[in-house]
């Protein structure tokens, strides 16, 4: 009996430290390293996008239901290179099922096998990578069954419970321990005597900005200068025309001391970039190892993430007793629901009355 094709795959050459999509017979290199294992994912996202011819129908297989997905509708979601590489991952073990193999039973098998994967590629996500991959099966096969069906039966998909939010915060001699250490932090890490080494200017910029406005990374790599209004002094969080997301990113004032650093960050840039912050004035859109470089020079643990300054905002807003709950919520961008359940048991006075009644 042949063997089932599993569909387009990643594979780790190891002798090239490449990776590679293998999809039968055929081989395609995709140019990334081993470091790379997400850009490599969503190349694999855009060939199958880009092999797959699809025809509508009750019962399409999931490579199918994906490929549409990646090409009618993640071109128009914010978060769309998330995606695309959560496609790649979902590829790899659903690429060569069908619609009637969603199930609880291989939800959780595919939950297990994404927490051994990334333990092999060591990056992350484990069950909470997993959840979020199953999102976007469920929105693919919605998407489907609105656009290109209807199916015979939406099939359920079952997710891994949500893990507990990260309750991880720094004090302001923390971060001017991490802002102090990133003055220092460099591109080329290890030695290298033919290079000079060249500091991480843009690291700095990050930490003071994710302090004083509360941002999400995302937000804060996409602010650009003509998004700041000096004479009112308010910043916007997503530029005129930017598609609305789940995530809240209202405009919020501009704090005088964050003023300051803007107005010189402008002032030393000259216009060679129009974003705030900025790799030799080209856009950011993760940061690398010099976070965890600047992290360990600044011996601050491992679960101190770029989002900590964002939970380190919230935190330092709940436990000052002269900035109300509802002015705290809408400057950060969130409910003022989620700002009380997060945050809440900061307040000194939190639970007091009740913690000493008789």
């Amino acid at each position: 009996m042949p063997r089932v094709s599993s569909g387009p795959h990643l594979w780790l050459d190891e002798a090239r430290d490449k990776w590679t999509i293998i999809d039968g017979k055929r081989q395609k290199r995709t140019g990334f390293t081993k470091g790379d294992a997400r850009k490599a994912q969503q190349t694999l996202a855009d060939y199958i996008g880009a092999k797959h011819v699809v025809s509508n129908g009750p019962e399409p297989p999931l490579a199918d239901v994906l490929a549409v997905y990646l090409r009618e509708h993640i071109p128009i979601i914010e978060s769309s290179s998330i995606a695309k590489y959560r496609v790649g991952t979902l590829e790899e073990w659903w690429g060569d099922k069908e619609l009637k193999d969603v199930s609880a039973a291989n939800c959780r098998t595919y939950v297990a096998w994404r927490e051994t994967v990334s333990k092999a590629k060591k990056g992350g996500g484990g069950a909470t990578g997993a959840r979020g991959d199953l999102e976007v099966l469920r929105a693919a096969i919605n998407y489907w069954h609105k656009e290109h069906g209807p199916l015979n039966r939406v099939p359920v998909v079952v997710l891994p419970q949500k893990p507990e939010g990260r309750k991880q915060w720094m004090t302001r001699s923390h971060i001017a321990q991490l802002l102090w250490a990133s003055r220092k932090a460099v591109h080329n890490i290890e030695p290298e005597p033919k290079r000079r080494p060249r500091l991480v200017r843009h690291l700095s910029r990050f930490i003071i900005v994710g302090y004083y406005t509360g941002s999400r990374s995302g937000v804060m790599f996409g602010t650009k200068y003509t998004m700041l209004d000096f004479e009112h002094e308010f910043m916007q969080r997503k530029p005129h025309g930017a598609r609305k997301s789940k995530k809240r990113a209202p405009p919020h004032k501009m704090s005088r001391r964050l003023k300051t650093w803007l107005l010189r960050w402008q002032r030393i840039d000259g216009g060679v970039s129009d974003y705030v912050v900025h790799r030799h004035g080209d856009k950011i859109t993760k940061l690398r190892r010099s976070w965890a470089t600047a992290r360990k020079r600044a011996k601050l643990p491992d679960d101190v993430t770029p989002h900590t300054l964002r939970h380190s905002r919230a935190t330092h807003l709940k436990k000052n007793r002269t900035v109300s709950d509802a002015d705290a919520a809408q400057f950060l961008g969130m409910t003022l629901q989620t700002f009380l359940d997060t945050y809440g048991h900061y307040d000194p006075e939190w639970q007091r009355d009740a913690a000493e009644a008789r």
